[in-house]
């Protein structure tokens, strides 16, 4: 609260003196003037002064001895004159350096959130129980500007399960309050007309896109829960530059927040072989081999086998290693926490 007040004081002074530039100059001047006036030189030729028009006015006045000047006291005083006048200095640099961040970052300010009472997944009967379950979600999310508008030009939304990427397609986005739709071009991320969001305003939207599990061997109990990465690129309007905003959201129990990252696959992922490896489970050669395959793919190799070897036959050949990996992990009871 006390600094709130002296910064509120600061930009008072600041309007009075048109600017902190004048500021500064008026302050090194009184400071400069307050040194010379503590010199003994200046007491002396003022007391001179005063004594010269006395003696005009009253020529039979008896005058008192000039005063005795300690110069060390008053090279001090000069001192501590020039000191409060840089201190005053540095006080308006440091509030004016403030409004220049606070200004910048206003004017940059960007953000999406996610609108937790307005996301969900949903199934038809025919594709929850196929052999390659496809359901659909919602995502609605809140994205506001601040004193400068932004234009949005891509929106990008991956949705994960069990570390592994599901496919998705056909996505659709609706303005929540004025239920405008907006276009996808072939790459179902990339708008067909940017959305403008004016300064200080919000929009929320809706996007809807329907998503098969990793593999068609996925249970639909399984899809029920996913995460999320939504990036988003947009441009300020001062400025020329495009920008990504990303976030992770994780989908569960009917509800939605915001998490720090991704989780990998629950087996065999990259941190797991490393942690591992470390503690000399498992060997250099185990280790090199392990990782000339992606975390998604190792994972999946393991749990289907032979199924998911009939698209991926290349990978047969990590099936042993694979299984050998992950026993020893499961002996030594590693276990990597999120």
């Amino acid at each position: 609260m006390k600094g709130s007040s002296l910064h509120m004081v600061g930009m008072y002074l600041k309007s009075i003196f048109l600017g902190t530039v004048y500021l500064r100059f008026a302050l090194a001047l009184l400071a400069l003037g307050g040194a010379i006036f503590a010199m003994p030189n200046v007491w002396e030729y003022g007391y001179e002064l005063v004594v010269t028009f006395l003696k005009y006015k009253y020529p039979d006045l008896e005058m008192p001895l000039p005063p005795s000047i300690d110069r060390a006291s008053s090279y001090l005083t000069g001192g501590v004159f020039i000191a409060s006048g840089f201190g005053v200095f540095l006080w308006f640099y440091r509030i004016d350096r403030r409004q220049k961040i606070e200004d910048a970052a206003r004017a940059s300010y960007f953000t999406l959130m996610a609108d937790e009472d307005s996301n969900w997944v949903t199934w038809s009967e025919e594709y929850k129980q196929a052999s390659d379950p496809v359901c659909n979600f919602r995502l609605s999310f809140l994205i506001e500007t601040g004193v400068v508008g932004a234009r949005i030009y891509t929106i990008d939304i991956d949705r994960l399960v069990k570390g592994c990427h599901c496919w998705v397609h056909n996505p659709s986005l609706v303005n929540y309050h004025t239920r405008e739709v907006y276009e996808f071009l072939g790459d179902n991320k990339t708008l067909a007309r940017p959305i403008l969001i004016e300064s200080n305003q919000s929009v929320k939207l809706s996007y809807k896109n329907r998503a098969a599990g990793p593999t068609p061997r996925f249970d639909y109990t399984e899809l029920e829960s996913g995460e999320y990465k939504v990036e988003v690129s947009y441009r300020m309007e001062s400025s020329k530059e495009a920008q990504i905003y990303t976030i992770f959201l994780l989908q569960k129990d009917g509800g939605i927040r915001k998490i720090d990252r991704l989780s990998p696959p629950p087996k065999l992922n990259d941190e797991i072989i490393k942690m591992a490896f470390h503690n000399e489970i498992l060997s250099q050669d185990e280790m090199d081999r392990l990782e000339l395959i992606s975390e998604r793919s190792r994972y999946l190799a393991y749990r289907y086998g032979d199924a998911y070897y009939k698209s991926w036959p290349e990978l047969r050949t990590f099936d042993g290693l694979l299984q050998s990996c992950q026993q020893k992990i499961e002996q030594a009871k590693l276990e990597v926490k999120h």
